[in-house]
């Protein structure tokens, strides 16, 4: 889980699980976490963008969330509400993907997608009260 093996591109991608994977009682990176596996630490900043080009779209009997990738994110959570301005709750954790499904249940809810990394970025983000919401009626 390199940037780009053939070009010798060790960086470490976003979602590699090289990352904060080395032992703990070696001093962390620069960055304050738990040491990467490889050559290049993978730079988890304190603060994280929101998830821009937030898209969802029905397949079939599936709603599919995508998004674009968040410069020092390790991966993002899915929260859902019934109601656009309060009531929002953990729905999914730990998603390593650009995009995240489930099946179409009937009722009605609002997603939300948060960034995370290892610094605890996520808990930063509800200070923006930023009204991104997609509704699924």
């Amino acid at each position: 889980m390199f940037v780009d093996v053939v070009a010798e591109d060790f960086n470490i991608e976003w979602n590699s699980p090289c990352i904060d994977s080395g032992d703990p009682a070696t001093p962390f990176d620069p960055d304050g976490t738990v040491n990467d596996i490889g050559l290049y630490y993978f730079d988890q900043p304190d603060y994280l963008d929101i998830p821009a080009n937030l898209y969802m779209y029905i397949v079939e009997d599936s709603i599919n969330l995508s998004w674009d990738l968040v410069s020092g994110a390790i991966g993002y959570n899915i929260y859902t509400s019934s109601n656009p301005y309060s009531g929002w709750s953990l729905y999914d954790f730990n998603v390593r993907a650009l995009s995240w499904s489930e099946p179409v249940s009937g009722e009605k809810k609002f997603y939300h997608v948060k960034a995370y990394n290892s610094r605890g970025s996520d808990a930063l983000l509800e200070s923006h009260n930023r009204k991104d919401y997609l509704n699924l009626e």
